[in-house]
């Protein structure tokens, strides 16, 4: 079965959300290992399993006419709780919590 057109574009809009991505603090999180840890795993996944993270991420089913552009910017934030933790996202505010994993394979 052929994917829709809004997997399509969610699948797509992958790397506009990575490019308008915010991180909160900026100064120190944007160039961190698990920010990379996290990037590399959206690059590594299928289209479907991009899919379903972009759903889990957003709470969105599709995206607007638009496509991310359209909404508001997405943010990564330090998780500071303790890396027993999985991470967590606040779809009101399109934010992802990233606990400080130490391996690719925490994640």
């Amino acid at each position: 079965m052929p994917p829709s057109l809004h997997a399509v574009m969610m699948t797509a809009s992958m790397s506009a959300c990575e490019g308008s991505t915010r991180y909160d603090p900026p100064s120190r999180l944007q160039d961190s290992q698990v920010v990379a840890f996290f990037w590399k795993y959206v690059d590594e996944i299928s289209d479907a399993e991009r899919l379903k993270l972009l759903r889990w991420m957003s709470g969105l089913f599709c995206l607007p006419p638009g496509g991310f552009s359209s909404l508001p910017s997405f943010k990564i934030s330090k998780d500071h709780g303790s890396l027993d933790r999985l991470p967590s996202v606040s779809t009101c505010s399109f934010s992802l919590y990233l606990p400080e994993y130490e391996t690719f394979g925490q994640l």
